[in-house]
């Protein structure tokens, strides 16, 4: 797959995500739905941060980094939105339980943060 379609497939991908979000948030009522409602709700906002932080995470890097092998700043994108993804949806399924205090947002970025230097170490970020 060249970059270029990368870059088309991830935008579609992200428009709609977007679209099934904003058609999640508007169509079901959470006081209703149940627990489909919630997952349906976390699963589309999901995907949509996923697929929106690595687009932007790539195309900066790939700006930044002239230079550099496309295919390790893809991963390093797609690693990155993967854990800016889960910690945004762990900060709002906490917040939504009513458990969101400042030292558990501390605590969350330090867990991101040890877990991005842990991967920065290994072989495996490329």
């Amino acid at each position: 797959m060249t970059f270029r379609a990368y870059l088309i497939i991830m935008t579609c991908v992200s428009l709609c995500a977007w679209v099934g979000w904003i058609v999640v948030l508007h169509a079901i009522d959470p006081t209703q739905s149940g627990f489909l409602g919630f997952v349906l709700f976390f699963l589309t906002m999901g995907t949509a941060l996923l697929s929106t932080l690595t687009l932007l995470g790539t195309v900066f890097r790939i700006w930044i980094h002239k230079e550099d092998v496309v295919y390790r700043q893809v991963v390093r994108s797609l690693r990155q939105g993967i854990l800016f993804t889960v910690l945004f949806l762990a900060a709002l399924e906490l917040s939504a339980l009513g458990l969101l205090v400042w030292w558990v947002i501390i605590l969350l970025i330090l867990i991101t943060a040890f877990i991005e230097i842990l991967l920065l170490g290994t072989n495996l970020s490329t």
